[in-house]
């Protein structure tokens, strides 16, 4: 029952028009996870499956409804434990959502300013080994062997890039910071 109430509840609010209607409802979603998270798996992976396809979904959301939800990304992905919790909970379950791999996907794509096309390829089934190989020969030969395409000009990385980066490096941060304590007490333990 509950779980109906939640989806039907966050497609109104995800499909509204109203930003800041979106940007409390999602404080409220962040506050239940943080509270109550291992009462409500089935909705977190709903939410996280919903979130990552409307924002996947460029052309359906304004900008600021696309800020909003990566706020509450981030806000989520803050925790020290969230990735690993995603993984060890959906990722290696056969019936789970691989949520852990679509987030750090997605985000790496948006930070790294990749196409959303680039992004739903990935996710795609793969596609024919022949159709692949047949098109990966013709590429590399219209190339002359010594050529070198010049390398795009840089450019500083967009608010949006900059959101999806900072997930990612916290994770990296918190992988660290386990991997410091880990080593202090394997030393302690040595004395």
């Amino acid at each position: 029952m509950l779980l109906t109430v939640t989806r039907t509840a966050f497609v109104r609010i995800s499909a509204c028009g109203l930003w800041q209607l979106l940007a409390q409802a999602w404080r409220v979603i962040i506050v239940l996870f943080d509270g109550a998270g291992e009462h409500l798996r089935a909705h977190l992976e709903y939410c996280l499956v919903q979130l990552l396809k409307r924002l996947g979904d460029e052309a359906r959301i304004t900008p600021e409804q696309r800020e909003v939800m990566l706020q509450a990304l981030i806000h989520m992905a803050a925790a020290p434990f969230f990735l690993i919790d995603l993984y060890v909970n959906y990722d290696s379950e056969l019936h789970g959502s691989n949520l852990c791999d679509d987030l750090v996907r997605f985000l790496a794509m948006n930070a790294a300013g990749c196409p959303l096309e680039a992004l739903l390829a990935l996710s795609a089934p793969p596609a024919d080994a022949g159709t692949t190989a047949a098109a990966t020969a013709s590429t590399s030969a219209s190339r002359s062997p010594g050529s070198t395409s010049p390398a795009p000009p840089a450019q500083p990385p967009t608010p949006l890039q900059l959101l999806c980066l900072e997930p990612l490096l916290q994770a990296f941060q918190h992988m660290a910071d386990r991997c410091e304590s880990t080593v202090r007490v394997a030393e302690r333990s040595k004395i």
